[in-house]
């Protein structure tokens, strides 16, 4: 501006005014152009602006490209880092978005969730303790639907149908809805339709929409299924609609196929109720109006449903108003990899302030030289940034690789869940762990590096001060503590898994297949020869005859009340000389139908006595088999061999006691002493719902399939076959368990790892800082034994004081843990013990290859060098 005002100046002075006068006037003429002023202050601003931004950015790339040289003269500690910090970040990342798609986020593709609920009942009856259900009576759903607080209201439930035709079916998740199930979540098809709320079964036929996965898997995602025909339990069903991917209602669990509900179940129970709220009401108004609908003179409810009190929960919920176990667990997987964040950051602090301490004299050099200890604390957090984003970086590849476990593990039975890295939630998952790690990572080394003591750092070298060393001792004890809280866990479930493999059940249940025929509707059936009883066991003599003939089989009978199965019969029993039977903790007297050859089929040991033959037929001698609690309770041990039971009817002939079988656990793992005895299928048809247990020949490969295709061929009245092993029924139970052994066991050993390797790194340190102090004791006579005991033992006493922590809040937080254990205390002495040792033993083991590497120092070398 002085330029401009110069040159105008000089200007007018030429035109003949005298130079005092032209400056004046240059000046006026000048200030009077108040835009060109603000413009000219304008670009010089802007212009300011943008040098100060290109410096920065020059300075930005040179701390970059310093930081990345810098880390390239250190190529294994920077790779080590970046892998830990991957690993970490990447757990902890695909662990929060498991959360958060099964506890966060609400459905897939409900329209305003906000205003979506669930409604359930707690129940309160005099005869019994309260309880709280989601299996609403369908009377209830048709009254809900007429309160105002509601927009609209549906029902459905879910069950196992058997869809296909033939050996070609298989059973599936099938959910029952009414016309206004998919209006109240709002959901749209990818292709056809859904119901609508005028669609009823029993006006409009049978009607199918298809689950995405269903689609996909049978149909190869072809549109012009639409109009076609499925199979549902042998009643065809058109496909009017296919849902879009990842729907599955309110709950998280897939569901193959949705099939319109007919208004004729109304006498049925077992309906989950949803409702779209109106604007402006809170589900506490519209709970307590569903409440109010019902009073205990209400002619149209269900007896125990005539007073209950309705609330509301998250639609996810379990039908018994609790938190599904995959969310729950979810939660679990959540803290434990939050741990091993907090690990890994602990370990990639000492690493780092490992580097820092390597570096005091290159640092105090460059203070001494007139960098700043703002310039040093910049490189340092440069460096630390650099390594936290390609961890960052590296934990998509991680997070990619675990989806597939994790989802196999926990949402085995889930709606389908697309990986995507480019998840924006995911993403700023990630990011924030990235900014949060710079802050945690390199908090302590960049204020080490950027508080040198130059004079002594000079000369000094290498040896570090006291507070580097006390800071990352503090952070060793911290990972060791923090690992042993994992490794407990994953001892206190892999003891339960021990036990339950040891537990005797009484049966084999590996390998065990159990065949349920998929006959007509029993009506049918009915108008045979008979009746229902006596054709299902004729069709299942036609199968057991069929089967056995199979190269592969070894064994098959048919039963009645197969263990493990969920269904249980109990049949009253009378002894002569007592007037009832004594209760057991487990009930009964419980009894199973089974044919000849049973006991070979299931393992399970005929004690004493003898099986049933061919020859327990209709007309012979009634005969039952007893189990060993139930002889030692009635009989006392070895006395129930020819004893008299009168079965059912106490007027009943009186049947031999012709064999005592070994308990058997007949509904889960958690079972207590019950009676329980047997009778021959040719003597008794008491009872229906028979099945084909078949045992396999040892090293023979019977598939399902083969086993289905022969079921179906073998009877023309079988039109399809559910096939299962005996396993398969306590997997239930056994999946908490082995969850629980997978998650806290992979996190604990990489716990364990990531806590070795930070001790290891804090000894290798620690020699490195004391070679001055080991030089002279080994001057002054030390053995190499000495060295390695002093070096050890340093080590030890961090790893005990970590694995003293880490017992204590381990021993308090078990309690949480309790409930999921089989017959394990959470205070397990053996576990804790045990974890305690194999830590201390590491912790030795990563102390002794720094303690030999001291023990070879020269103290010529040493002290010269000093």
């Amino acid at each position: 501006m002085r330029l401009h005002v110069e040159l105008r100046a000089a200007d007018l002075e030429r035109r003949g005014l005298d130079p005092d006068e032209a400056r004046r006037e240059a000046e006026r003429l000048f200030a009077s152009n108040a835009e060109t002023v603000k413009a000219l202050y304008s670009t010089a601003t802007g212009r300011d602006r943008r040098f100060r931004m290109r410096e920065r950015l020059a300075s930005v790339r040179q701390d970059a490209g310093f930081a990345g040289r810098s880390l390239a003269r250190d190529p294994a500690l920077s790779v080590f880092i970046v892998i830990a910090l991957g690993i970490g970040i990447g757990a902890t990342a695909t662990s929060w978005s498991l959360l958060d798609r099964l506890a966060l986020r609400p459905p897939a593709h409900v329209v305003d969730p906000d205003r979506v609920i669930r409604l359930f009942a707690e129940i309160e009856r005099d005869d019994q303790e309260p309880f709280t259900t989601g299996w609403i009576p369908y009377s209830a759903y048709l009254q809900f639907r007429a309160l105002d607080a509601f927009e609209t209201v549906g029902a459905f439930r879910v069950f196992e149908r058997a869809v296909g035709a033939g050996a070609e079916s298989r059973r599936m998740r099938v959910g029952a809805v009414t016309g206004s199930f998919f209006p109240v979540l709002g959901v749209r098809p990818i292709a056809g339709r859904l119901f609508d709320e005028g669609t009823d079964a029993s006006v409009d036929g049978d009607l199918a929409v298809l689950g995405h996965d269903l689609w996909q898997s049978r149909y190869g995602a072809d549109p012009d299924v639409v109009g076609g025909t499925i199979r549902i339990h042998d009643v065809p069903h058109t496909i009017v609609g296919v849902a879009p991917a990842g729907f599955s209602g309110v709950e998280r669990r897939r569901v193959d196929v949705w099939q319109a509900a007919r208004s004729a179940e109304s006498g049925t129970v077992n309906w989950n109720i949803v409702g779209r709220l109106r604007p402006g009401v809170t589900p506490e108004a519209a709970a307590a109006a569903a409440t109010a609908t019902h009073r205990p003179d209400d002619a149209g409810s269900f007896a125990w449903f005539r007073a209950p009190r309705m609330f509301t929960a998250p639609p996810g919920w379990n039908s018994d108003g609790q938190e599904p176990l995959e969310t729950t667990l979810s939660r679990w997987l959540a803290a434990i990899t939050a741990i091993i964040l907090l690990i890994t950051f602990a370990n990639v602090a000492n690493l780092l302030l490992v580097r820092v301490a390597r570096r005091r004299r290159e640092l105090a050099v460059r203070v001494a030289l007139g960098s700043g200890r703002r310039r040093v604390i910049r490189l340092i957090l440069a460096e630390c940034a650099l390594l936290a984003v390609a961890g960052g970086v590296a934990s998509l590849g991680v997070a990619r690789l675990l989806e597939p476990v994790v989802r196999s593990a926990l949402m085995a039975d889930q709606a389908s869940w697309t990986f995507t890295i480019a998840d924006g939630r995911l993403l700023g998952l990630v990011g924030g762990i990235v900014l949060v790690s710079v802050l945690c990572v390199a908090l302590f080394p960049a204020w080490q590096a950027g508080n040198p003591d130059v004079v002594h750092d000079l000369h000094a070298g290498t040896r570090g001060g006291s507070s580097t060393l006390r800071i990352r001792s503090g952070l060793t004890v911290a990972q060791a503590a923090l690992s042993v809280i994992l490794l407990v866990g994953a001892g206190l479930f892999l003891r339960s898994f021990q036990n339950v493999r040891a537990l005797d059940l009484g049966i084999e249940r590996e390998g065990v297949l159990a065949v349920e025929a998929l006959l007509p509707p029993v009506t049918e059936l009915m108008d045979e020869p008979g009746g229902f009883l006596v054709v299902e066991r004729e069709i299942y003599r036609t199968l057991a005859s069929r089967v056995r003939g199979l190269p592969d089989v070894g064994a098959a009978a048919i039963a009645v009340g197969v263990p493990l199965d969920g269904g249980r019969y109990s049949a009253s029993a009378w002894v002569p000389g007592l007037d009832s039977l004594p209760s057991l903790p487990g009930g009964g007297p419980w009894v199973s139908s089974v044919g000849a050859g049973y006991f070979d089929a299931i393992g399970t040991a005929i004690l004493r006595g003898r099986p049933f033959t061919g020859a327990d037929r209709e007309g012979s001698e009634p005969v039952v088999i007893v189990n060993e609690t139930m002889e030692r309770t009635l009989w006392g041990e070895g006395g129930a061999i020819g004893g008299c039971v009168h079965v059912a009817d106490r007027d009943n002939p009186c049947s031999r006691v012709v064999g005592v079988a070994e308990d058997v656990h007949r509904t889960g793992l958690r079972e207590r002493p019950s009676l329980q005895y047997y009778v021959p299928l040719g003597q008794q048809s008491m009872f229906g719902g028979a099945q084909l247990l078949v045992r396999p020949r040892p090293g023979s490969r019977l598939s399902a399939d083969a086993l289905r295709q022969t079921v179906v061929d073998a009877e023309p009245r079988v039109w399809g076959a559910d096939v299962r092993t005996l396993d398969e029924s306590v997997e239930g139970e056994m999946r908490p368990l082995r969850i629980g052994i997978v998650t806290f066991g992979v996190s604990g050993g990489l716990a364990l790892l990531v806590a070795v390797l930070g001790l290891y790194s804090l000894m290798a340190y620690m020699v490195v800082g004391r070679r001055h102090e080991i030089g002279v004791r080994i001057a002054l006579g030390a053995g190499r034994g000495d060295v390695v005991g002093l070096v050890v033992r340093s080590g030890l006493l961090l790893a005990a004081i970590g694995v003293a922590i880490g017992l204590a809040f381990a021993v308090v937080g078990g309690r949480w843990l309790e409930p999921h254990l089989f017959e394990t205390s959470a205070n397990s002495v053996p576990v804790l013990a045990g974890v305690a040792a194999a830590l201390l033993t590491t912790a030795a083991l990563a102390g002794w290859l720094p303690a030999l590497r001291a023990s070879r120092i020269s103290p010529t070398e040493t002290l010269r060098t000093e």
